[in-house]
């Protein structure tokens, strides 16, 4: 089932802990030799993060009326809660790669998220117990088992919060440093989370250029 937002032209496909999303391996960003660098461009390729919701009704998270999403993400997963989110990150690739989701959650699922999201990056951290949360695969590459370098498949986290209290919440909770895991960030109106999902998708959108050697 797929659920659809007519304002923006969003469509939003619910997904399930089984389901797995490729991460890219890490690439060297520069070569080793001038030698290397082809010298005709055959094209370029912007590829787009994938957004993920975690929260019971994903589109009231969404700003309505609002492109942002359709322009600037390449796909949208939805998980109507942290314990189905957090099943699902932990069967993602992990170690020395290149994190391809943002996600975008309320006050209420943001502690376990972030737990999660730290505990894939190898910061143990107190969970709900789930029978059904599978366990971690190895870190990819030369990350080892508890480095500190370990990236997982979310780069930003971005929490939407009522005015007033909530935002207070969450605010102080950021400052205090409760949050570990990828960059936090807070939105308390439509407006906001429409920038700051902009600002991070332009932060981690690749570009691909293919060259004729």
């Amino acid at each position: 089932m797929v659920a659809a937002s007519p304002s923006s032209g969003l469509a939003i496909t619910p997904q399930c802990a089984g389901h797995r999303y490729s991460c890219f391996a890490a690439l060297p960003t520069t070569p080793d030799s001038d030698e290397e660098w082809p010298d005709v461009i055959i094209s370029v390729t912007q590829l787009w993060p994938t957004l993920i919701i975690c929260c019971e009704d994903p589109l009231g998270h969404v700003p309505p009326h609002s492109n942002v999403v359709r322009d600037h993400f390449a796909q949208v997963l939805s998980f109507p809660s942290a314990t189905l989110f957090i099943r699902w990150l932990f069967m993602q690739d992990r170690g020395d790669i290149l994190p391809r989701c943002v996600l975008l959650t309320g006050w209420r699922q943001a502690r376990s998220c972030a737990a999660g999201i730290a505990a894939a990056r190898g910061q143990p951290r107190q969970m709900r117990a789930d029978d059904k949360r599978p366990a971690l695969s190895e870190p990819l590459g030369d990350c080892a088992p508890g480095s500190t370098s370990i990236r997982a498949a979310v780069g930003y986290m971005l929490v939407r919060v009522s005015p007033g209290r909530q935002k207070q919440l969450s605010s102080r909770w950021a400052s205090e440093g409760s949050v570990e895991g990828p960059e936090f960030y807070i939105a308390s109106s439509d407006e906001e989370v429409a920038e700051s999902l902009a600002n991070l998708s332009r932060k981690m959108t690749l570009t691909v250029t293919r060259f004729r050697i």
